[in-house]
């Protein structure tokens, strides 16, 4: 790589830097290759308003069906499943070390100098993330009518219509479902549950600190 390439791409990454600390935003890019969708997603921290207002949601829903005995926490859920041979301790494991492998497969991606080896290991890193994807999927659909989840729904619902943004060629950004209702109408589920777990991450510190290298 050139001087004066390199220094064009720390120049974009030195703005992406601070456009996601100063202005506490992050723009994930979404290809078909990827995703199965072409897309630019803005990700934006709560305000601290925005932030007490979803906690409470997520507070009076969890509160409300704790007490009904018709819905199930999480870790009942999940013994259910286990017990009936739809998850398992070892997809638990599998799931809580396929982050470890991720990183370690991007620092081989990133040392090898080979562009064979280096596109054979590309599309290594590629399934390892699809895998994960396809746990956390099925570790949703198993926990997705527990009372933490549904009442992090009702959290991440509001989360979403006032976070979340679609950013258009020319930089202009608009909110990725405008409210509540359009978003209960989204059909592309997968689409959307992929955007999801960016955004959780990003919420959470995490896509910062992946941004950040600071896993390397």
């Amino acid at each position: 790589m050139s001087d004066a390439i390199e220094k064009i791409e720390v120049e974009k990454e030195n703005e992406e830097l601070f456009r996601t600390v100063a202005l506490k935003t992050k723009n994930f890019v979404y290809t078909e290759e990827n995703s199965g969708f072409e897309e630019t997603i803005m990700f934006k921290l709560p305000t601290m308003r925005q932030k007490e207002t979803a906690n409470l949601m997520f507070s009076k829903v969890y509160g409300r069906l704790l007490q009904d005995p018709d819905y199930m926490t999480t870790k009942q859920l999940l013994e259910n499943a286990k017990a009936r041979d739809l998850w398992s301790d070892a997809d638990e494991e599998r799931f809580s070390e396929m982050d470890t492998e991720i990183i370690e497969a991007k620092e081989k991606v990133s040392e090898t100098p080979s562009a064979k080896k280096k596109d054979k290991l590309n599309k290594e890193l590629v399934s390892l993330r699809d895998e994960k994807f396809r746990l956390a999927l099925r570790l949703s659909q198993i926990t997705s009518n527990s009372i933490d989840n549904l009442a992090e729904t009702s959290r991440t619902e509001y989360m979403i219509v006032n976070c979340i943004f679609s950013v258009d060629e020319d930089g202009n950004e608009s909110p990725l479902y405008k409210n509540k209702e359009e978003l209960s109408n989204e059909t592309d589920l997968t689409k959307l549950e992929r955007i999801l777990l960016d955004a959780r991450s990003f919420w959470s510190g995490e896509g910062l600190s992946d941004f950040l290298h600071l896993d390397d």
